[in-house]
């Protein structure tokens, strides 16, 4: 086990699409007469102290409810996340301009197509998808919430719009229920499959295990710093326990 304190990366050049794009000099261009800054945890760490409140994917849409309504929001790094909040919530927010290349990818002509070769089956999408494929959406919520809706849905069939490899965790949890893909712009989900994820693997999970390699060094004050919007991120989690996803379509 990693001892406590020490943070071990399994894949030292795994690079994120969206991360990558948003720096903390950035930041600081976009927010002079802004007072709130929800961001997600999937950022450079020398950029996370720069949010007041940086907050992880799966309770956001909760916590997004705590935050005074005369509060302004700047939210990052991916608008397509950050617009479908706006849109549920009524809240209007300064959307940073990145994207998930997984996400982006779905082609809502095609998704019309496999929906029509699979009348009454229901879309589950993640809520990084662009508006063209959420709005065909019967459920749109975090991949936990996906596996969750596949669980309690009453067909057999249901077509999954986010990153293939949640299909294998449901084929495993439900064998008596169909799980297809939705389509990229060639008509297959095979360019939905995440670059960065996949470099990812049980050998590299092994040895970082065994070696405690690489690790990751944190300068003291920059940890400290961006302590602050961890703890305010836990503090608001707190207020969302057994509130679920918030990820239905009503």
């Amino acid at each position: 086990s990693v001892p406590i304190g020490q943070l071990v990366e399994v894949e030292l050049v795994l690079g994120l699409e969206r991360p990558d794009r948003l720096h903390r000099s950035d930041l600081g261009a976009e927010r002079p007469n802004q007072s709130g800054l929800p961001c997600t945890l999937t950022t450079r760490d020398d950029d996370a102290f720069a949010s007041p409140d940086c907050r992880a994917e799966e309770r956001r849409r909760n916590r997004g409810q705590q935050l005074p309504r005369e509060q302004k929001i700047i939210f990052g790094p991916d608008r397509h996340l950050g617009g479908y909040l706006s849109r549920k919530f009524d809240r209007e927010m300064l959307l940073w301009p990145g994207v998930c290349i997984v996400h982006e990818a779905f082609s809502e002509t095609e998704l019309l197509k496999l929906k029509a070769q699979n009348p009454g089956a229901p879309i589950a999408a993640h809520p990084e998808c662009p508006p063209t494929i959420i709005d065909h959406a019967d459920y749109v919520g975090s991949t936990s919430g996906i596996l969750n809706f596949a669980k309690t849905f009453p067909g057999d069939t249901l077509i999954v719009a986010t990153e293939p490899h949640i299909i294998h965790q449901m084929e495993k949890a439900l064998p008596n229920k169909t799980f297809i893909g939705a389509p990229g712009a060639d008509g297959n989900c095979n360019c939905n499959i995440c670059p960065y994820m996949a470099l990812n693997t049980l050998e590299k999970l092994y040895l970082a295990l065994r070696d405690l390699q690489p690790r990751i060094e944190i300068e003291e004050g920059l940890r400290l710093a961006a302590k602050k919007s961890l703890d305010r991120m836990l503090e608001m989690a707190a207020g969302t326990v057994g509130k679920g996803d918030l990820g239905a379509r009503t």
